[in-house]
C-alpha cells in the first residue's frame, strides 16, 4: 500500500511497507532494506527505481501516530504479492 517512515524512539526512522491499516488507529507494516539477501523472510522489491528488500520476519503492528510520512504508493496487484509472500513465509 504506501511505504511510510516507521517513527522508532527519539531519532531513528525506518522505512516501512504499510500491508494493512486496522482500524483507525493501527497499521501492520514490514520494515524495508536496501539489503537484498536471498533467505526466507527477505522479499526482493523495487520500489521507485531501487532494487530493496521487504523484510517479512520482522512485520509487526504499529500506532499510526508512528508513521512520518508517505513515500509513495504501490499496485493492488503488488501488495497482493507481497500479501502471498507474508502468506507463504508464516505458512498461512
Amino acid at each position: 500500500m504506501y511505504t511510510s517512515n516507521v517513527f522508532q524512539g527519539e531519532s531513528f526512522t525506518r522505512p516501512a511497507l504499510v500491508v494493512h491499516v486496522v482500524g483507525s488507529v493501527l497499521a501492520l507494516v514490514a520494515p524495508l532494506s536496501t539489503k537484498t539477501k536471498d533467505v526466507a523472510g527477505y522479499v526482493p522489491f523495487e520500489f521507485q527505481g531501487k532494487q530493496i528488500s521487504i523484510c517479512v520476519h520482522q512485520i509487526r503492528v504499529i500506532s499510526q501516530r508512528r508513521i512520518l510520512s508517505r513515500k509513495g504508493k504501490i499496485s493492488d496487484k503488488r501488495l497482493a504479492q507481497v500479501a502471498k509472500e507474508i502468506k507463504k513465509f508464516f505458512a498461512l
